[in-house]
């Protein structure tokens, strides 16, 4: 909302002045101190609202990442579906008709996203950065994803 229109809006009358009228004046109502707090305050409020709603927080993206890497998630993909219709007309002639339509299908995630979505919380939990391990020893995060590609590897839906 502007500050003509918020000022048309508090006081009713002021909509049949010109334009440049109701700016002043709201010019001028914007440069008494309590209302210039009031409205930082009102506008630190909508832009803090804002932010939280359109920002993640760190435990939204721990658990998608948990989400992704256990396979959870759902991706919607584009695919197409082939129809076929015959028949004969007639005069004894095969006829053919094929047609494709796209259709949307749910699929699992895909190994490599869920891999990602381990080594990323892998990062963020340190566990990678172990200086211990042996070479010829896996870490459990190695095990976890060993797992994770030899679980999808046994799925015939990835």
């Amino acid at each position: 909302m502007t500050q003509r229109q918020a000022y048309i809006k508090a006081y009713p009358n002021s909509k049949k002045w010109k334009p440049e009228s109701v700016d002043a004046e709201a010019s001028k109502l914007l440069k008494v101190p309590k209302v210039s707090t009031r409205y930082n305050e009102l506008s630190k409020e909508v832009n803090e609202a804002i932010k939280a709603d359109t920002i993640a927080s760190k435990q939204e993206v721990l658990e998608f990442m948990t989400r992704l890497m256990r396979r959870e998630e759902k991706e919607m993909v584009v695919t197409s579906r082939s129809d076929k219709r015959v028949w004969v007309d007639e005069k004894g002639d095969r006829q053919e008709v094929s047609t494709k339509e796209p259709v949307i299908v749910e699929i699992n995630t895909r190994n490599t996203d869920a891999f990602k979505g381990a080594e990323a919380l892998a990062k963020h939990y340190g566990v990678l950065a172990s200086k211990d391990v042996q070479d010829d020893e896996l870490s459990a995060v190695d095990k976890l994803l060993n797992e994770i590609m030899q679980g999808a590897a046994d799925d015939p839906n990835s």
